[in-house]
């Protein structure tokens, strides 16, 4: 081999080895998988936003889902500083999360007019209560490993 060809394989070993340093992320979020279902009197709810949100503040990470129509979601959450083009799919952080879950449609006429703005008529598919953190008592734990974390629902 000529001196040429070793500085060529030389620099392609120094190249493949600094690239196969890099490629290992610790900044990505280590998620586990949380899915489950939602329900509402015993049936599935459609199309409802679920969001998880640590209880302690730094301890954890928000994620949220969306209900299929056998109610089933999957968890995603944001890497953080990234916004939405780094979603990592699949789970959240190992934690404590205080959940909320709504569902709402709008009316096709305005209720009210506040201001010059017409307000639309909601209708609420999932009681109001869900949607509040501080008054849906409704939390979840999640480990390392598989989670699947039911909310069986109440209307009344």
């Amino acid at each position: 081999m000529t001196c040429h060809q070793w500085i060529r394989v030389g620099s392609f070993l120094l190249l493949s080895i600094f690239l196969a340093g890099c490629s290992t992320d610790d900044s990505v979020l280590k998620v586990e998988y949380v899915e489950g279902t939602v329900t509402l009197d015993g049936e599935p709810v459609e199309g409802a936003t679920i969001m998880f949100s640590p209880v302690v503040r730094g301890e954890g990470a928000p994620a949220n889902g969306f209900t299929d129509a056998q109610g089933h979601y999957e968890l995603t959450v944001v890497q953080p500083g990234e916004g939405l083009s780094s979603q990592v799919n699949g789970g959240t952080l190992p934690g404590e999360y205080r959940v909320t879950i709504a569902k709402a449609t709008a009316a096709d006429t305005p209720e009210d007019v506040v201001g010059n703005a017409p307000q639309p008529k909601l209708t609420y598919h999932v009681p109001k209560r869900y949607q509040n953190p501080n008054q849906s008592g409704l939390t979840a734990t999640v480990h390392e490993g598989n989670n699947d974390i039911p909310f069986a629902l109440e209307s009344k």
